[in-house]
C-alpha cells in the first residue's frame, strides 16, 4: 500500500485488531503489575514501591522518544517526513524487540506463592467479585476513597484537552510553542515525584493522604492561575501555572497511588487494586471528554474563548478542592485496620498479617 492509493480493508482490519489487543492488554496487565508490586513489596514501602516505578515511567517516556529519534534517518530526501515506509517499519520492530527483551527481563523470578496469602485466598474465595464490591461501599474509609478517587481523578484531567489549544485560540501562540507544554509540566512532575519519595523516606509526617492532599493544594492554584490567565488575559500566567500543574501532579500521583495500596488487602489486592484501576480509567475518560464539554458549552454560551476556557478551569478550581475535602474522610489507616468489625474478612487479614 502507498501513500495515495485506497487502504485495503484487510489493514483496517489489521488495525482495529491491534488497537482491540493493545487495550485488552492494558486492561489485563494494569491491576495484575500493581498487585505484584502490592505483594513483592514489604507493606510501608508499597507506596514507595509504585510510586518509583510510576516516576521511572515518566522518565521512560522521555527516553522513549529519544531512542524513536535517534531510529529515523534525518533528512534522507525519501519522503516530505525525512523518512520512508521501510524506515518506519524497521524501528516499529527494533522497538518491539528492545521492548519484548526488557519485559522479558523484568519478569525473571518476579513472582513467587507465599503459603498464608495462597490460604487467605482459598479461605476467602466464596465472596468473590460480587462480595470485594460490596465490601467497598459498606466499608466507611473504602466508600470515602472511592469518591475521593474518581472525582480527582476527573477533575485533575479536566485540563488535559484544552490546555494547549486555550494557549492558541486566546493568545495566538503558536502549536510549536504548545507542543512543549507537555514536556515543562512532565518534567515538573518527575522532579516533584522524586522530591515526595525522598520525603516520604525520612519525614514520618509525610503520609500518602498528606502528600495526596499537597498535590491537590498546587492542583488548584494551578487551576486558579489557569482561569486568571484566562479570564483577565494575562499569558504570563501560563508557565507558572504549567509548573504548579506538573508539581500538584507529581506530588498527588505519588501520594494517590500509595493509597491505592493501603486500600488493598493482602491477598486480595488483584480484585481491589482492578476494581480502582477500572474507576481511574472510567473517571479519567470523564474527566478528559468533560474539559471539551464544557469549553464548548460555555463558547456557545458566552462566545467568547477566554470565557469558555475560563469556566474549565473555574469549574476545575472548585471540584479540586471538593477531591481535597473528600479526602479528609479518607484516614491515614490501611485497608486492615479500616475493616468494619463484623466483617468476616478482617479476622482472616488479621491472621495473615501475623
Amino acid at each position: 500500500w502507498r501513500i495515495g492509493e485506497a487502504t485495503p480493508a484487510h489493514l483496517w482490519l489489521g488495525l482495529i485488531l491491534s488497537f482491540l489487543l493493545f487495550s485488552l492488554g492494558n486492561a489485563i496487565s494494569g491491576s495484575t503489575f500493581l498487585a505484584l508490586i502490592h505483594d513483592r513489596a514489604a507493606e510501608r514501602q508499597r507506596g514507595r514501591a509504585v510510586g518509583l516505578v510510576w516516576t521511572f515511567l515518566l522518565i521512560g517516556f522521555a527516553f522513549g522518544g529519544l531512542f524513536f529519534g535517534l531510529l529515523l534517518p534525518e533528512g534522507d530526501g525519501a519522503s516530505a517526513l525525512g523518512y520512508s515506509a521501510d524506515d518506519l517499519l524497521k524501528l516499529f520492530l527494533a522497538a518491539a524487540a528492545a521492548f519484548s527483551a526488557l519485559w522479558l527481563a523484568s519478569l525473571l523470578g518476579e513472582e513467587g506463592r507465599i503459603a498464608d496469602v495462597a490460604a487467605l485466598v482459598r479461605g476467602d474465595s466464596e465472596g468473590g467479585l460480587r462480595g470485594d464490591l460490596s465490601l467497598v461501599w459498606q466499608n466507611p474509609p473504602l466508600r470515602h476513597f472511592l469518591v475521593y478517587l474518581a472525582m480527582s481523578m476527573a477533575f485533575a484531567f479536566l485540563q488535559d484537552t484544552v490546555l494547549e489549544p486555550f494557549a492558541g485560540q486566546v493568545f495566538d501562540v503558536e502549536a510549536s510553542q504548545t507542543n512543549r507544554y507537555a514536556a515543562y509540566w512532565g518534567t515538573a512532575a518527575i522532579l516533584s515525584s522524586f522530591a515526595v519519595l525522598t520525603l516520604m523516606r525520612y519525614w514520618s509526617r509525610a503520609t500518602h493522604r498528606s502528600m495526596s492532599l499537597v498535590g491537590l493544594v498546587i492542583l488548584a492554584g494551578a487551576y486558579v492561575a489557569l482561569s486568571a490567565s484566562a479570564l483577565l488575559t494575562m499569558e504570563t500566567l501560563i508557565m507558572p501555572a504549567l509548573l504548579l500543574l506538573g508539581l500538584g501532579l507529581g506530588a498527588w500521583n505519588i501520594g494517590t497511588l500509595g493509597l491505592m495500596m493501603d486500600m488493598s488487602p493482602l491477598g486480595r489486592a488483584g480484585t481491589f487494586l482492578g476494581f480502582w484501576s477500572f474507576c481511574v480509567t472510567i473517571a479519567r475518560g470523564v474527566g478528559v471528554a468533560g474539559g471539551g464539554i464544557i469549553r464548548d458549552l460555555a463558547l456557545g454560551a458566552f462566545g467568547d474563548f477566554a470565557a469558555s476556557y475560563g469556566a474549565v478551569f473555574v469549574i476545575g478550581t472548585l471540584g479540586i478542592l471538593a477531591s481535597a475535602w473528600s479526602l479528609r474522610r479518607v484516614g491515614d489507616e490501611s485497608f486492615a485496620s479500616g475493616i468494619a468489625p463484623g466483617s468476616r474478612v478482617a479476622p482472616m487479614l488479621s491472621q495473615a498479617m501475623d
